[in-house]
């Protein structure tokens, strides 16, 4: 059997080799046969050509996004410093053909064709003094955050009458109102702040269910009343040390 063909030959020969040598089949490269070379002669010989190709596949790199500081740009804006663009990984595959028929591909080397491009995006960090009207005055404020705003009281928030932190916030100090909760990797306890339809108000206290922008609105008992409502929350001056500020919001 010989490149798709079968040859009938007569022989005398006693080893596959002898055979072939005969009938004038050479064999090259990574060729074989079956049985091998110095077997006995048998029914049939098998001749496989044995090829090696070799080819480039091309994958996609995804660029990353990153983020950068923008002196002149406000907080809590967003400003697009470098678009991502993505770069091509190169894979050299060895191929091997046996009697033309493909087998299983050897990955050989890979590199990066082209490399990609981060996306650079710019958040804010000029932070300028603003001044909202309330029933209290003009307020000055920092920073503006939408929040989804809930209520709570000592009796509502869960702790027993009989535990010795009833009614008492994260901070050390007996809750009323004007005392809120919030996620302190958002607004750290002791900020001050304005919330329209509630009044001014400091961050006092936190919760297992108060994470990133919700805020939970502090009363007595007696004053209790009830939020479930979205609104703007204003964090009023001072403003902290910039590494204590959260630049990208969740």
């Amino acid at each position: 059997h010989l490149d798709g063909r079968e040859i009938p030959f007569s022989t005398h020969r006693n080893q596959v080799a002898g055979v072939l040598a005969d009938a004038g089949v050479t064999l090259t490269g990574r060729d074989f046969t079956r049985p091998q070379l110095l077997d006995p002669v048998g029914d049939e010989i098998r001749v496989v050509r044995l090829e090696e190709l070799y080819r480039i596949d091309y994958e996609p790199i995804q660029f990353d996004k990153q983020w950068q500081g923008v002196s002149d740009l406000e907080i809590d804006h967003v400003r697009m410093v470098q678009p991502g663009q993505n770069g091509l990984l190169a894979r050299r595959v060895r191929v091997q053909l046996q009697d033309g028929v493909p087998g299983e591909d050897t990955l050989v080397d890979e590199w990066e064709q082209i490399p990609p491009i981060s996306r650079v995006v710019g958040y804010g960090m000029s932070i300028p003094i603003r001044i909202i009207d309330t029933p209290y005055g003009p307020l000055e404020y920092w920073r503006a955050i939408p929040m989804s705003a809930t209520s709570y009281s000592p009796s509502r928030a869960g702790t027993p009458v009989t535990a010795p932190w009833f009614g008492i916030t994260r901070s050390g100090k007996v809750l009323k109102k004007g005392m809120v909760a919030t996620d302190p990797r958002l607004i750290p306890l002791g900020t001050q702040l304005y919330v329209p339809g509630y009044g001014l108000a400091t961050a006092e206290d936190t919760g297992s269910g108060v994470r990133g922008r919700m805020i939970d609105l502090g009363y007595e008992d007696h004053n209790f009343r009830s939020w479930r409502s979205y609104l703007t929350v204003y964090l009023r001056p001072p403003v902290p040390p910039a590494d204590h500020i959260i630049w990208i919001l969740p």
